[in-house]
């Protein structure tokens, strides 16, 4: 007989699988210049990992839900708004793996606009995924969050920046105090029980007091 997979498990697998579909043909679309449609695969893309993350977060062991919540996955892209200004060009640089020269280009971006969130996580993800940049990633994630009030945004980088503190710079302490932020900023977010259930896990792993 096979094994049973919980319906929660399922719908978060459903939901991460058919979002990394839509993230990976949009970013081929995006970069083809295909006009609205890349840009719309990229945010139905990004919604539906966000959704698996979060069914992922509420229904593992604190251990497994932090480890997997948009761990690696996702790709920020316009959460609310499709991609502006020239990200189409940068996107079609990162398809070709000039990663470099992508970096630069939304260092640019930012100099024009220093409000500019949208290239600061875009920026971040592609110095933590291609440029082995994890420091720089959390610093650029750091700049957006204290730049937007939309709660999506500021929740989706409160669990980048722990999954960087945790497992790429190995800093419990760092993921610590971003737990933290999100239970004082967001204490009722479905992701909340997520959240205090890996909190609890890294205090008693490092034994500091709550």
């Amino acid at each position: 007989m096979g094994s049973h997979v919980p319906p929660d498990r399922l719908a978060a697998r459903t939901a991460l699988t058919l979002g990394a579909g839509f993230l990976a043909v949009g970013l081929v679309l995006t970069g083809l210049g295909s006009g609205r449609l890349g840009p719309l695969l990229l945010m139905g893309g990004v919604l539906l990992l966000a959704m698996g993350g979060g069914i992922l977060l509420m229904s593992h062991t604190a251990g497994e839900a932090a480890a997997r919540l948009l761990g690696g996955t996702a790709l920020p892209s316009g959460a609310t708004t499709p991609p502006p200004k020239a990200y189409s060009a940068i996107e079609a640089l990162v398809v070709r793996g000039e990663y470099g020269r992508a970096a630069d280009a939304y260092e640019r971006e930012i100099d024009a606009d220093p409000a500019d969130v949208e290239a600061r996580i875009r920026l971040a993800e592609l110095l933590l995924k291609h440029l082995d940049d994890a420091e720089g990633a959390a610093t650029r994630y750091r700049e957006a969050r204290d730049r937007t009030s939309d709660e999506r945004r500021r929740q989706f980088i409160a669990f980048r920046l722990v999954d960087i503190y945790r497992d790429h710079l190995h800093a419990p302490g760092r993921a610590i105090v971003e737990l933290r932020r999100f239970l004082d900023s967001f204490p009722s977010a479905p992701q909340a029980t997520g959240a205090r259930a890996e909190l609890t896990r890294l205090l008693a792993e490092h034994h500091e007091p709550s």
